[in-house]
């Protein structure tokens, strides 16, 4: 995906994404989740989840739930900066606050104009539980709903999940 609406991407040698518009994007080794979007920088954890957020003038520590999702970011006096929920397809149920970074499904990086979740090989979209291109996997007949290339977490994300789209 080159551009959605006014916005425009590039991607590098992986394709990762290298730029949107003219925010450039910065990563961890060879990993696929941004830690640098031109906005916020995040620290990463050795289990290759985020760990803070800084945006040049406000740092906090981030908490995801179970599913990996961001749920909260908590600032550096302990006080709650904001959270935001899921419903289990990634449509952002409730916000309070300002939670300060685009990570939030599956901390996955997600556009703040479209709402387009990037996880890595794909874009997903939470309001129609489906990603917007399909997969390069073409399924295995003894999972028949497998073999829907668009289909997020066999279409049961309370029991699958896809980090890597």
């Amino acid at each position: 995906m080159t551009s959605v609406g006014d916005v425009e991407y590039s991607y590098d040698g992986l394709g990762r994404m290298a730029t949107r518009d003219s925010a450039v994007f910065a990563y961890s080794g060879l990993g696929v989740q941004p830690v640098s979007d031109g906005e916020t920088t995040t620290v990463v954890s050795p289990s290759g989840g985020p760990a803070t957020i800084s945006d040049g003038g406000t740092f906090g520590v981030v908490v995801r739930d179970r599913h990996g999702d961001v749920s909260a970011v908590v600032g550096s006096d302990g006080g709650l900066l904001g959270s935001r929920s899921y419903d289990p397809f990634g449509g952002l149920v409730a916000t309070v606050g300002v939670v300060g970074t685009n990570l939030g499904f599956q901390s996955s990086w997600t556009d703040p104009d479209t709402d387009l979740v990037s996880m890595g090989a794909r874009w997903y979209e939470p309001s129609w539980a489906t990603f917007v291109s399909r997969d390069s996997y073409s399924g295995m007949l003894r999972t028949p709903i497998s073999l829907n290339r668009y289909t997020y977490a066999h279409a049961n994300p309370l029991a699958y999940w896809d980090p890597l789209g």
